[in-house]
């Protein structure tokens, strides 16, 4: 697109095409001789999204920073609370709140950062330059039919097009396990260990409150401001557009009343002490019950299965932390997305408390990964046991289900033939190796579009062993008393 200016000179402006750099809107001075001088280019502003060939860093000939700035709120392009940028002297990626460092990627070794998920990073190939004009750090794709893109929302969550990149707002207070944390203040005598903020939808007492009604205060500037205040117990925005925080001083939890309808707050909860862990006396018997796995002791236990099976037995306390208790936001159709302290994603799927199916589920699936190995079924990780809790973890897919794109008008059109081909021919795959090839001969049950997940490669995996039936090679039926399928 050009735009002209009658004179000498002319000015025109450009979407710059695949030669340059795509996505790229720039605008030059054309001078009579048919030169060009570059007065202004989207590329050094880049406001929240980092797409391929955008640049991190620094200009050193005209002191130009180059970075990522998260909105105020969703609805706010207002500049906010964090921004990515890169740091020349420690060569890493770093995520600023409100100008100190709360998250680091960790130095890049073989092309890839230590605390940036290995998903994230498996289509990217980075480029760092380091010389007397520049200081930057940019990525471009090895695959040529995607576009991947970096985004950095008001909370600090670092996101790419298939999931978390990074979560800098899992980084405050105490929490330090999350890879790449950093303390950014001084932690308040008052907070202890497991302190965190869950939203709560409800209606609360507005007696024992104090308001700050700034608009450039945002979700993460409340949140700070509570946690370093000893009498705060939570808070909630002033402003409906998401500005401005109410502070509450509250007594005792009387002062709020949970209700659907009501408004978000956000209540400092201590979530070691909502799931106080009880000694793992009882796992040991529980864990017999559930698996092939016959050990004297809970530590024999995880030593013999990480040694046969790569299965971990995971503590509640980490379970919780990964999956930011639980918390809603997280959900992944019938299971939580969660992040483990080495930055691996994973999916965690928490099984009835109170039906007798759960437990039944709960010991397929762990008896079926001690038989169990092949490419296209979903690898599960480990368990959790703790109270009532029955809590399995998958390794993350993060394409989702099949179901997401079977019945969607718009996302159906993402499967061509060859992807469904490909998608019906690993599903066979797969049920030939339960039916045949396994030591034991496994019906599944529960086959259906929502059970049947697709890697970063559209590749399927059959998941939900929960209602399945295992035979040996030498049965060909079996009775049941429970109504299964969905």
């Amino acid at each position: 697109m050009y735009l002209w200016l009658w004179g000498s000179t002319c000015i025109h402006i450009e979407a710059a095409n695949d030669s340059l750099m795509p996505g790229n809107f720039v605008l030059q001075q054309l001078h009579p001789n048919g030169t060009t001088t570059l007065l202004w280019q989207s590329f050094d502003y880049p406001s929240d999204t980092l797409i391929p060939t955008m640049k991190l860093g620094i200009n050193h000939k005209t002191g130009h920073h180059w970075l990522l700035v998260s909105w105020l709120t969703k609805s706010l392009a207002t500049p906010g609370a964090f921004s990515l940028e890169w740091e020349p002297m420690g060569q890493e990626l770093i995520i600023r709140r409100r100008g100190k460092v709360c998250w680091r990627s960790g130095k890049m070794r073989n092309n890839r950062f230590e605390h940036i998920s290995e998903d994230a990073q498996r289509m990217l190939k980075y480029n760092i330059v380091s010389n007397g004009d520049e200081d930057s750090f940019s990525f471009t794709t090895t695959n040529e039919e995607a576009i991947p893109w970096w985004f950095i929302s008001e909370i600090g969550q670092l996101f790419d097009d298939k999931g978390y990149v990074s979560r800098a707002d899992l980084c405050y207070g105490y929490n330090n396990t999350y890879g790449g944390c950093q303390r950014w203040e001084d932690i308040p005598k008052c907070r202890n260990s497991g302190d965190v903020f869950q939203r709560k939808i409800g209606y609360s007492n507005y007696q024992n409150s104090t308001v700050e009604p700034d608009t450039n205060y945002g979700y993460s500037d409340c949140e700070a401001s509570c946690w370093s205040n000893c009498t705060c117990t939570g808070f909630r925005h002033f402003y409906r557009n998401g500005t401005g925080c109410t502070f509450f001083h509250w007594n005792s939890e009387e002062d709020y009343t949970s209700d659907s309808t009501g408004e978000n707050i956000y209540m400092l909860v201590n979530i070691l002490t909502q799931h106080k862990e009880k000694k793992r006396k009882g796992m040991v018997k529980m864990l017999h019950l559930a698996t092939c796995n016959r050990s004297s002791s809970i530590e024999d236990f995880e030593v013999d299965l990480k040694k046969a099976h790569d299965l971990k037995v995971f503590k509640y306390t980490s379970v919780v932390t990964a999956t930011n208790g639980f918390s809603s936001e997280n959900k992944l159709g019938m299971k939580l997305r969660g992040i483990l302290p080495t930055g691996q994603e994973v999916a965690v799927k928490r099984l009835s408390k109170t039906s007798r199916q759960g437990i039944v589920e709960f010991k397929n699936e762990l008896t079926l990964i001690c038989e169990l190995q092949h490419m296209n079924l979903v690898q599960l990780f480990g368990c959790c046991i703790h109270e009532e809790e029955r809590i399995l973890i998958y390794e993350y897919m993060p394409n989702k289900s099949l179901d997401f794109y079977l019945f969607d008008c718009t996302r159906s059109k993402l499967l061509d033939w060859k992807k469904r081909f490909n998608i019906i021919e690993g599903t066979s795959q797969g049920l030939l190796y339960l039916h045949k090839y396994s030591r034991l001969k496994v019906i599944h049950r529960d086959l259906k579009a929502s059970n049947i997940l697709l890697d970063e490669n559209m590749n399927p995996k059959i998941s939900d062993f929960g209602m399945a039936r295992m035979f040996t090679q030498q049965e060909s039926a079996s009775n049941t008393n429970r109504i299964v399928g969905t």
